[in-house]
């Protein structure tokens, strides 16, 4: 089966998807070999990671996947930055490469051969015509090999250095779900960031620019947001396409707050100079406060078997007025016995059950139930649980937190290997 046109089309997003783990929509922008990004060919090294050489050639080959991943029609500024993300994205490749075989961690062809394969699958192409289809828009396969290679390496290292050593605290979930509450109070927005690094005057100048022309293609549908932040951005959103999600008022980034408030309609920010670089945020959409919603009820009940099982659970509820004196007096009450429901959602309960238990103040008990033939019960409403929207597990939560803290190391991590490192750029 030969590779047709409207194939080609598909072959750079999910390339560049499954670098970044998530997919990228298609553009209409084909990936023919006439509308390929030509830059200039120029050979030589471009720079020197610990005695390993990166060609004109290798950058050359990185800015033309990055360009053709994003769809755009190139121009000297968009050219630019590219050059210079496939530049800075080659040195971080060569120093997890150099790392992980420190570590004596190797990466075999068939890792390689079963990521390309997962890629292919994903434009329904067999790996020889994917690959063939690479060829056919001027693009080196060993380009992609390499840098799967790299981050398969570079995924591996990190989890095996700092997955077990990261621990998330019950306190942490607890206060991260406390804020999360509290910040679904306020007015709710949801963000994309793209953020470009930069220190001197003369860096944020030139970066500025940059966010501009970024601005301008996103803005003329030339190249879409996500594609954008994952190949540009230097934040950790990045392999989200940028993405953040929902966040409330209070939990937006002072760097940018102002700015995303100031919008009135899904749409972007100017460029936001910051004291360590450029932002790009694209406000998705926006919505008022949630509103709180009951989900369900916290109960208990004790119940007794028998001819006289309504007069011992009267009798019962006499003495224990409440949820907290249910659990100190229920084991002493002859003839009763106590169950302790937890939470129980709304939809777990009957339409006669649910509107009985709201109509019940927190801490109240209902009258006598007969549940079973010689057998009555009487349910103590604790507490309405009540939520806005749904919020995520303990498990999410955790799992969050755990991928944020992993990828703060790795960052920091590979800060440190760049800082002891010897790059000489030419």
């Amino acid at each position: 089966m030969r590779l047709t046109k409207s194939k080609l089309k598909y072959i750079a997003p999910v390339i560049a998807s499954f670098l970044a783990y998530a997919p990228i929509p298609v553009h209409a922008q084909s990936a023919d070999a006439s509308n390929v990004p030509q830059i200039e060919a120029v050979e030589g090294t471009v720079a020197i990671v610990n005695d390993q050489p990166i060609s004109y050639s290798d950058v050359r080959q990185r800015a033309q996947f990055i360009l053709v991943s994003l769809g755009v029609q190139p121009n000297a500024e968009t050219i630019r930055q590219a050059q210079t993300r496939a530049i800075e994205g080659l040195i971080d490749e060569k120093l997890q490469l150099q790392e992980a075989e420190t570590y004596e961690l190797v990466v075999e062809e068939a890792e390689i051969d079963d990521s390309i394969a997962n890629i292919a699958a994903r434009s329904n192409a067999t790996p020889e015509d994917f690959l063939q289809g690479l060829a056919q828009v001027g693009l080196s396969p060993r380009t992609l090999r390499d840098q799967i290679r790299a981050d398969i390496a570079w995924r591996r290292l990190v989890g095996g250095r700092f997955g077990s050593r990261v621990r998330i605290s019950s306190l942490q979930i607890d206060d991260n779900l406390e804020r999360l509450n509290k910040s679904m109070e306020e007015p709710q927005y949801r963000i994309a960031e793209i953020f470009l690094p930069g220190i001197t005057q003369e860096e944020i100048s030139v970066v500025y620019q940059g966010a501009e022309e970024l601005k301008r293609q996103i803005e003329n549908q030339a190249a879409p947001f996500e594609a954008v932040a994952r190949q540009f951005s230097a934040a950790p959103t990045a392999s989200a396409g940028g993405e953040i999600g929902w966040l409330g008022e209070s939990q937006l980034k002072k760097e940018y707050a102002d700015q995303v408030r100031a919008l009135s309609k899904p749409g972007l920010t100017d460029p936001i100079v910051t004291d360590n670089g450029v932002y790009l945020v694209s406000l998705m959409n926006k919505q008022a406060p949630v509103e709180e919603a009951l989900v369900g009820f916290k109960l208990k009940q004790i119940y007794a078997t028998g001819a006289d099982a309504v007069s011992k659970v009267d009798n019962a509820a006499a003495q224990i007025e409440n949820c907290a004196a249910l659990d100190n007096e229920s084991a002493s009450q002859e003839g009763v016995a106590f169950v302790d429901f937890g939470v129980t959602q709304l939809t777990e309960l009957s339409q006669q059950y649910q509107d009985l238990f709201n109509a019940q103040s927190d801490n109240s008990h209902s009258a006598p139930i007969m549940v079973a033939d010689n057998k009555a019960a009487i349910v103590y409403v604790c507490s309405h649980e009540m939520s806005r929207g749904n919020m995520p597990t303990r498990a999410d939560i955790e799992d969050k937190l755990h991928g944020e803290m992993v990828d703060m190391m790795a960052s920091r991590y590979l800060r440190d290997l760049r800082r002891d490192a010897t790059i000489i750029r030419r």
